[in-house]
């Protein structure tokens, strides 16, 4: 199974362990000797994540499938409050192997809600610009800053394409060759993303000229 190196992995909270073959727990039984009980397969808080209002605080953490694909969940720090039933049976759904020991799934709750990483990472629901930091594209695709993650809902926000840059450049950028009205119309529809940064609410370009002059 392809999972992180130790070395790569943050170091978790105390009475836990977690390496390559999965997370253990350390159990000192009333009776017997103390011992590390498997809980769970590999998973990793990576960080904590808020909104720009800094709210809405969560945590970013990787983990294995049944599978062994590497995945991320955001886990909202408020279902640690009903007892992370909810959180449960999220990672199950996705794939995430849990002990059927007893207590292994509360072990697990408590180790994550305990796991306190120092990267802060903020997250947004919209697309465009976020302070000027970083865009998120309507691909949901973030550019700029790593400490951006979108979590609006990507099916809502998709937005189709059509056609190709090589297309555009022959059947559009062509045919402005040499005609500044033109080209200065066809730039306008770039200038979208432009206008934050510049301190612009929007903009406009007004043509005048006699109806002969194309």
């Amino acid at each position: 199974m392809s999972t992180k190196t130790t070395s790569e992995i943050l170091t978790p909270p105390a009475g836990f362990d977690v390496n390559n073959d999965g997370v253990y727990a350390f159990i000192n039984p009333k009776k017997g000797s103390p011992v590390w009980e498997r809980i769970s397969d590999w998973i990793c808080v990576r960080a904590i994540t808020r909104d720009i209002y800094g709210q809405n605080h969560g945590r970013l953490c990787e983990f294995v499938t049944i599978d062994a694909q590497r995945r991320e969940i955001i886990i909202e720090a408020k279902k640690f409050a009903t007892g992370g039933t909810a959180i449960i049976a999220e990672l199950l759904s996705l794939g995430f192997t849990i002990e059927q020991t007893p207590g292994a799934a509360k072990k697990l709750i408590s180790l994550l809600s305990q796991w306190i990483p120092e990267k802060r990472i903020t997250t947004t629901e919209k697309l465009g610009w976020l302070k000027q930091d970083a865009f998120i594209l309507p691909s949901t695709k973030v550019i700029g800053s790593p400490l951006v993650k979108f979590t609006g809902d990507k099916d809502l926000n998709a937005k189709s394409s059509c056609g190709t840059l090589e297309g555009w450049r022959e059947n559009v950028a062509s045919l402005a060759v040499g005609n500044a009205p033109m080209i200065v119309a066809i730039s306008a529809g770039f200038s979208g993303p432009l206008m934050e940064p510049l301190g612009l609410e929007s903009g406009g370009i007004h043509f005048w000229g006699g109806s002969s002059c194309g």
